[in-house]
């Protein structure tokens, strides 16, 4: 891993960010590190949890290559973030851990870690400690949207 400030963690500690941040009572849900974007939009639905879903529609240009992983792509997903901000990234291309990382190092950590196309073909989750925000990437092309503590994102809402 690069930097100090990156680290991985294990699923108990995942449960305890989430429990802290979002969903208060995950005790009945098992298998946090190989959740993905459909299985979090679940609990949102049961947990009733506002959060947003949209069609990222320049999406078809990052399957083809023909855009890659910028500035602009990673302001849906990063939108307002500061080098500061903790996040925790969790997707199937890792073994059994998640990531614990500043953002001011996750383009390094995503050099290091990933040997194809960033987003190819998995689902991944970013948990903004910081902002207490969750940001799911469906590897269809949408994404998914929630503010944690209540505050509410623009957008259509699904319950």
């Amino acid at each position: 891993m690069p930097k100090s400030t990156t680290k991985k963690i294990n699923e108990n500690e995942v449960k305890d960010y989430l429990n802290l941040l979002c969903f208060r009572d995950l005790s009945s849900y098992d298998g946090i590190l190989n959740w993905n974007t459909e299985i979090i939009v679940k609990i949102f639905r049961e947990k009733k949890i506002q959060y947003t879903m949209e069609k990222i529609i320049f999406w078809d240009n990052f399957q083809n290559s023909k855009l890659s992983f910028d500035d602009d792509f990673k302001a849906l997903i990063f939108k307002g973030a500061n080098p500061s901000d903790q996040y925790i990234i969790l997707t199937n291309l890792f073994d059994k851990y998640a990531v614990d990382i500043l953002f001011e190092d996750f383009d390094q950590m995503a050099d290091h870690i990933f040997e194809m196309d960033f987003f190819q073909p998995n689902d991944y989750l970013f948990i903004n400690v910081s902002k207490e925000s969750i940001v799911g990437l469906h590897h269809s092309g949408y994404i998914v949207k929630s503010q944690c503590m209540g505050k509410i994102l623009p957008g259509v809402y699904f319950t």
